[in-house]
């Protein structure tokens, strides 16, 4: 955790730059989803001001229950940077159809932000993880609120991202799977940094995507370490193979089967080879 001179110094240039009206950050909590849901349930977001992107930030050095998508569990030590971020609806695009592409923008996001660090390297896995040579390196899980709706406050975006893990104390199933920006070679790596700049990375990503909601696509594909592969998804109790052609305007999934294309829409990715 930086100390408490750097976290209020980073809360100003976030506030300067109206990027996030409040940045919290603990050593450890339960998960930072859980705790930014609690910020909004006691009326957090009721005095945000209306021209900062982010009415909050909420960081933690360590989560003990920290989660990922479909209630998996994400493990969460110190020498990550995790943190939710409340994102309000009316900076999403017009059409609702689209807003299902946000974990696909996120994604986006923190691929580019990794680029500043290790050039070139992070791909995209459909819908919601990046990974640098063949190894997850972060994940991202997106939530909907309803506490809050009448102050326009429905979002929770929470991100994952390893940066100095000490894999010898990980889970065997992860020391194999996982890495970060140590591991890849990225040096003078600054927590508080990372987080300003992924954040303003977020924001612009964002924001063209409410003016020209297609904007994001090419580079998501250009990413996409699925295209090309056979793949096998979990939808529900079915489980469906296929050739991973791309991916459509609404951030489908492409499928080609033996029954002819099929359009995903959400699945757990079981195996690619």
């Amino acid at each position: 955790m930086p100390d408490h001179r750097a976290i209020e110094e980073l809360q100003l240039e976030l506030k300067d730059h109206r990027l996030v009206r409040e940045l919290h950050w603990k050593t450890e909590v339960t998960s930072t989803s859980d705790w930014a849901k609690e910020w909004l349930a006691s009326g957090g977001c009721r005095n945000s001001d209306a021209e900062t992107f982010f009415p909050a930030v909420f960081v933690a050095d360590k989560q003990k229950s920290g989660r990922g998508r479909s209630g998996s569990q994400w493990w969460s030590p110190s020498g990550c940077l995790m943190f939710t971020a409340i994102l309000p609806t009316k900076v999403l695009p017009d059409a609702t159809e689209k807003w299902s592409q946000l974990s696909l923008l996120i994604g986006l996001s923190i691929a580019e932000t990794v680029d500043q660090f290790v050039p070139k390297s992070a791909d995209l896995k459909w819908p919601n993880d990046v990974y640098v040579a063949g190894r997850k390196l972060a994940g991202v899980l997106i939530e909907s609120n309803s506490v809050s709706r009448e102050m326009h406050a429905d979002w929770m975006i929470g991100i994952g991202l390893n940066v100095m893990i000490d894999w010898e104390d990980a889970p065997l199933e992860l020391q194999s799977k996982g890495t970060c920006l140590r591991t890849c070679g990225a040096s003078k790596l600054d927590v508080s940094a990372i987080l300003y700049d992924l954040l303003h990375c977020m924001r612009g990503r964002i924001l063209q995507w409410q003016e020209a909601p297609d904007s994001w696509q090419s580079a998501w594909r250009d990413r996409c370490m699925l295209i090309g592969r056979q793949l096998h998804i979990k939808l529900g109790q079915e489980i469906v193979a296929g050739h991973c052609c791309s991916i459509n305007d609404l951030g489908q999934l492409i499928l080609e089967t033996g029954q002819g294309l099929r359009s995903i829409a959400a699945g757990e990715i079981l195996e690619w080879t």
